[in-house]
C-alpha cells in the first residue's frame, strides 16, 4: 500500500476563550478507484485517528477529538491498503477529503 502526501491545514481564528471540539466531519468525494484505503487525521494536539475510507461519496463523522482545542494545524493523509488481484494492486482510489471541525466556545 502507498501513502499519499500529507495535507496540512490551519484552523484560522477560533472563537471563545475555551473552545472544545464536539465532532469532526470528513466529506469524501471519491473520483475513481475501488481499492480500500485508510484515512489518517492528526489534530493540532497530536491525536491521530484512522477511519476506513468509503468507495462512494459520503460524509464520515468521528468523535476522536472531542474535548480538544481546534486551534492550530491539522494533518490528513490516506494509505492504500494494498489489496491485489492476480499480483496487481486494484486501481487506487482517488479521493478529495474536506475536513470540517465543530466546536463549542
Amino acid at each position: 500500500g502507498g501513502i499519499s502526501k500529507t495535507s496540512n491545514v490551519t484552523s484560522g481564528s477560533v472563537s471563545g476563550t475555551d473552545p472544545s471540539i464536539t465532532k469532526v466531519e470528513l466529506y469524501c468525494n471519491v473520483a475513481s478507484g475501488t481499492d480500500p484505503y485508510t484515512i489518517y487525521v492528526k489534530s493540532p494536539k497530536g491525536t491521530i485517528t484512522t477511519i476506513s475510507g468509503p468507495t462512494k461519496n459520503g460524509t464520515l463523522t468521528t468523535s476522536a477529538f472531542n474535548g480538544e482545542n481546534p486551534y492550530g494545524t491539522w494533518s490528513i493523509w490516506i494509505q492504500n491498503n494494498g489489496v491485489s488481484y492476480n499480483g496487481n494492486i486494484i486501481p487506487a482510489s482517488t479521493v478529495t477529503i474536506t475536513l470540517k471541525v465543530y466546536y463549542n466556545y
